[in-house]
């Protein structure tokens, strides 16, 4: 029985061990996780100050936004549109420009429904008697 002790307190501290192991590498994906996370959440509350500036603005201030914002992202349509014809459009460019012209032509059928639509203002009420 003395000669088996050794062998069993060796295969217990292999197993005991190995358990921690375990537990140590699960617990690294989720500290790779909450590491990469840390990024995203500080990209969500900036989109969430943003978000709560854009609504304090007034209408002439906001519409000022937007022709910047579409002069800049046709602007960048431009330079890579001409990328494209001289043929050095990288892979990423290329999904770009992809992006960048279905967001454009949302933004313009957008604008044109915008025109269309009447705005509408409290219309006065006709007398009920």
């Amino acid at each position: 029985m003395k000669a088996k002790l050794p062998f069993l307190i060796a295969i217990a501290a292999l197993l005991g061990s190995a358990g921690l192991r375990a537990d140590e590498t699960k617990a690294e994906p989720a500290r790779k996780r909450a590491a990469a996370a840390a990024p995203d959440a500080a990209k969500r509350e900036e989109a969430r100050k943003r978000r709560e500036e854009a609504e304090k603005l007034t209408p002439e201030q906001r519409e000022a936004r937007r022709k910047e914002a579409s002069e800049k992202r046709e602007a960048r349509i431009k330079v890579l549109q001409e990328k494209k014809k001289a043929g050095t459009l990288s892979e990423t460019e290329s999904r770009q420009l992809e992006r960048l012209e279905a967001q454009n032509a949302r933004f313009k059928k957008a604008a044109e429904k915008a025109k269309e639509t009447p705005k509408t203002a409290e219309t006065p009420k006709a007398d009920q008697k």
